[in-house]
Order: C-alpha cells, then structure tokens, then sequence
C-alpha cells in the first residue's frame, strides 16, 4: 500500500499537469495524501510563498491555490513517504478497534483519511457515523502510537445548543 503512494506521487510528478503547474511553484512540496471514502487519493502541495495549497487527482490539477485551513502560528510541513512504516489498512483497524470501544455499535456512514506531518508523520482519521457522531484520531504513522482521540457529540444530541434543529 504504501510503495501504491509512492507510485501515485511518481506518476503525479511525470504529468506534464503537474510539470505544468510546478514551474508557477518552484517552492511547493507535498503536504499530504487524502482520501474520502475510497474515491481515490488527492495529493496536496503546499506553497510557502503563496501561503496556499493546490490539489491532483489522478494525475490532474483539481483545485490551484486554494485558501489553507489552518492557524497564523501553524507551520505547513512536508510529507516524506519514507518517514511512513504504518500503512493505511493497519491505521484503519486501530481506529476501528478504538471507535468500538469508546462508541460500541455505531455504525460508520464515511471515513476521511489523511496522511500529513505535523511535527510527525501521522494518520489523521475521521469516521462520520449514521448518527452524526464524529469519531477523530491521530496515529503516529511510523511507530503505530495514538496520539490523540476526540469523539464530537450529535448535533442532534442537544437541541438547545442550536434551536434550528427543532
């Protein structure tokens, strides 16, 4: 799986969309790998000079300096695939085994993966359940630790925190 991204990030490199698009960007490097739902990875490339991010997808640009979503004092680190030794399947069953022991039975309607370096490589996991839970957990990507875990409560749950929802 994980010589699978490396395959992604070479073949990315080769496109004449991302040759293209490199010339613009001298300075970018790849910040992350992410994946909705099994609908195929995205690679980002983070620009410092920009202060943006743009994305591919199957070897195509799909979204060119994009707005970051991240605070002023936050530093955009690049990902290097060769800090990775845990691979996304194994990632996926841990977090799966500490979503069933926190929450037993709920039942997972999306998973967003995304694979990034903040301070260490990391799996950063989010499961979205039927009933609008959202499980999230950070794995350290090369020595398999958790680094942290956050369980958000159902909008739903307290309908007097948003009385739109009744």
């Amino acid at each position: 799986m994980l010589d699978d991204l490396k395959e992604i990030l070479s073949n990315l490199e080769s496109s004449q969309s991302y040759l293209k698009w490199k010339e613009e960007h001298e300075d970018a490097f790849l910040s992350s790998f992410f994946i909705v739902d099994k609908q195929g990875w995205q690679l980002a490339f983070y620009s410092p000079k920009k202060n943006k991010v743009s994305t591919f997808s199957n070897g195509t640009l799909v979204q060119a300096d994009s707005a970051i979503f991240k605070h002023k004092e936050d530093k955009v680190e690049q990902l290097n695939l060769d800090e990775v030794s845990l691979i996304m399947e194994e990632a996926l069953n841990i977090a799966k085994k500490e979503l069933e022991a926190t929450k037993p039975g709920l039942r997972t309607t999306k998973t967003i993966l995304v694979l990034q370096k903040i301070d260490t490589v990391l799996w950063n996991i989010s499961f979205l359940t039927s009933s609008f839970y959202i499980f999230n957990i950070k794995i350290n990507a090369s020595n398999k630790q958790i680094i942290s875990q956050d369980f958000i409560s159902s909008l739903y749950s307290n309908p007097k925190k948003n009385k739109n929802l009744l």
